[in-house]
């Protein structure tokens, strides 16, 4: 009996809102982490010149921010899940071909 009266107190004084907001972004926070140190991109394009490497493509994305494409592939697929209705299926698949293709091209 108890119980129930505290879960209407809760709900009358809007304390339920709080405490699912707060759980909401603990939970956003926990998935950046995730995302930070479970998805990783590993580039293996050089650009060569008379045999000698000019460009790799990985140092210069670290050199602009550490993890840069896990993170904006991350963002893409969220908005694409909030904003266009793209099924999940759909967004797995994708990612997906996406990688083959680019493991075929020799880019990861």
């Amino acid at each position: 009996k108890l119980g129930s009266e505290y879960i209407q107190k809760v709900y009358a004084s809007g304390l339920m809102n709080i405490l699912t907001k707060a759980a909401s972004i603990v939970g956003l926070i926990m998935v950046g982490g995730m995302t930070a140190s479970m998805v990783t991109f590993k580039s293996t394009y050089e650009l060569t010149m008379k045999g000698e490497s000019v460009l790799n493509l990985q140092s210069m994305l670290d050199q602009i921010f550490v993890g840069i494409v896990p993170l904006g592939l991350t963002l893409l697929c969220y908005y694409l899940l909030k904003k266009k209705n793209i099924s999940i299926t759909v967004l797995i698949i994708g990612v997906i071909i996406l990688s083959i293709l680019l493991s075929l091209f020799g880019i990861a």
